[in-house]
């Protein structure tokens, strides 16, 4: 006996757990459309120093799925309860998330090597064979499906909480409406071309936005090249996905004719999507020598890049 649930290429993998919303969204119910006219902003943590997507509200406020939260506590881990719990829901059409100590998952870098809180994806389960179907990075940047056993779960989930362990259910809402929002497509434009925020409950000084984001990484990046030190790979290579997923925007809006897309817009950005992927590669090599002449190479074509971004998305948006 055992069940599996849809789980489709993530629209975006930059960060897990966004790959695990848009994953589950993809594989049940037509919505390109609503995420091409809302995943656009992104913005530079103050706190964290990392480039993020500013779309987290947009899976929580706006009642896109249905969610259930369950806490158990850490003795009721142990044997088949949970287990049972999780097979149960999965026998409902909804998915499981939460977090585990990767230290557990044999599938995962960290196994056996550290302790690691992250988040997990449950999609489907073989009770013959007694484990879960999972999904998630394996590797640096190695995103794909995966097994783990019951046992192997409740021990990772039990590792990672000291009193009570969490899970959440959750199901796209079947009654939300997915379709192209111009009004919002325009302003979350605007928004990452004028580096300015739509949420209020986010103050300016917490974050920078859009364009602004981007740049002042990259004045980061180049303070931390002279210094020599190791530049994480995440937000460089968000910056890439990102510019991926603005160009499959652009050609998905115009193989529909939502909007208008000129040719030339289009061969502009691809060639600023081929020209992030030549900075990924120079930062990975960077990494590896800490040679201050190669981060200052490639924090300069990341500021030539913008100055190109922002010149083809100001042209475009003035057409719409």
């Amino acid at each position: 006996m055992g069940k599996k649930l849809g789980f489709h290429t993530p629209f975006s993998i930059a960060y897990q757990h966004h790959g695990f919303q848009t994953g589950i969204l993809l594989a049940n119910v037509d919505c390109r459309e609503w995420l091409y006219s809302r995943y656009i902003q992104i913005y530079l943590s103050v706190k964290s120093e990392l480039l993020e997507y500013d779309v987290s509200h947009l899976f929580d406020d706006d009642m896109t799925f249905v969610k259930c939260f369950r806490s158990y506590p850490i003795e009721y881990i142990d044997g088949m309860d949970v287990v049972n719990d999780v097979m149960a829901i999965l026998e409902r059409g909804e998915y499981v998330i939460g977090f585990w100590d990767e230290y557990y998952v044999k599938n995962k870098q960290a196994y056996k090597k550290r302790k690691f809180s992250h988040n997990y994806i449950i999609v489907g389960y073989d009770e013959e064979e007694k484990r879960f179907f999972s999904a998630g990075y394996v590797g640096d940047r190695h995103w794909k499906e995966f097994d783990v056993g019951f046992s192997e779960f409740n021990e990772a989930v039990k590792a990672n909480y000291d009193h009570y362990a969490h899970i959440e259910s959750l199901a796209p809402n079947k009654y939300f409406q997915w379709r192209f929002e111009y009004d919002q497509f325009v302003d979350k434009l605007d928004g990452y071309i004028q580096s300015r925020s739509d949420r209020v409950e986010l103050e300016p000084s917490d974050c920078q936005r859009g364009l602004d984001a981007c740049r002042a990484y990259f004045d980061k990046m180049r303070e931390w090249s002279e210094d020599k030190k190791r530049i994480p790979l995440e937000s460089t290579y968000l910056m890439k996905e990102h510019k991926s997923i603005m160009l499959e925007r652009m050609h998905f809006l115009k193989e529909r004719a939502i909007v208008e897309v000129p040719e030339e817009t289009v061969n502009a950005y691809r060639e600023l999507v081929t020209e992030y992927e030549k900075i990924l590669n120079m930062l990975i090599m960077y990494n590896m020598s800490k040679k201050p002449n190669l981060g200052k190479k490639l924090c300069d074509a990341g500021e030539a890049c913008l100055k190109a971004e922002e010149k083809v998305l100001v042209d475009w948006r003035k057409k719409l």
